[in-house]
């Protein structure tokens, strides 16, 4: 199912456009090698490299965000998982403006901080201002679980004016995720097994490419972490 956005534009001193997603978070079985294999094109998934999933719309990385500084933005998230509950956080956002005077903490997407967690059936509308320009990350913020099944994606804020637009023709947005199968709530025990040795950490020496079909292994892109 693809992400529904809508654009609505209001003449203003400084013309600002609402920037409207509809989001659905569900539960999934995938290849975790290869997840887009089940999610975009519907391939059975090997009993081998099978797993839990947790995904906004049926895609990963999760649906593109991608608006002008300070534009509004509102999400419609609904919580069709089978038993957890969910939240979203917009990692590298202000929750304010440019001016520093539209302040929306409760929408940051920390459970239990900034607002309760949105459980099974029900839904919750986040509105923040987009704001620094840049390009950021969402993710699920419970318990570090949904994260590392799915839940996340890019967030894209233009500025007003791109300094360097002569220096390039094309933007292309690339997401790297680890790719790994065994329960996340192993990686809490990371700090307490760094001294002997890390059987969980060693597993995570994968990435996936938006979800494609390449991997590469992670030593070889920065063997000092492993």
């Amino acid at each position: 199912m693809k992400s529904l956005a809508l654009f609505l534009s209001f003449p203003s001193v400084a013309e600002t456009a609402l920037c409207r997603y509809e989001w659905w978070v569900r539960d999934h079985v995938v290849d975790y090698l290869h997840p887009n294999n089940k999610l975009k094109h519907g391939l059975p998934v090997p009993e081998s490299t099978e797993t839990a999933g947790q995904y906004v719309n049926e895609m990963f990385p999760g649906p593109l965000i991608e608006c002008n500084a300070n534009d509004d933005i509102e999400i419609l998230v609904a919580n069709q998982l089978s038993e957890h509950g969910t939240s979203i956080h917009w990692h590298g956002l202000w929750m304010n403006n440019e001016a520093n005077d539209a302040p929306t903490p409760w929408a940051d997407g920390v459970h239990r901080f900034s607002h309760a967690p949105i459980m099974p059936g029900m839904n919750y509308t986040y509105k923040f201002k987009a704001w620094p320009p840049g390009t950021h990350f969402y993710h699920s913020h419970m318990d570090a679980s949904q994260v590392d099944r799915g839940v996340k994606g890019a967030i894209i804020v233009h500025p007003e004016k791109e300094l360097y637009g002569d220096m390039f023709d094309e933007e292309l947005m690339i997401v790297m995720s680890d790719a790994r199968r065994r329960a996340p709530i192993d990686l809490f025990l990371e700090g307490q097994a760094m001294d002997t040795g890390n059987s969980v950490l060693n597993e995570v020496n994968l990435i996936t490419w938006d979800g494609g079909m390449g991997m590469v292994p992670l030593n070889t892109l920065i063997p000092s972490m492993l």
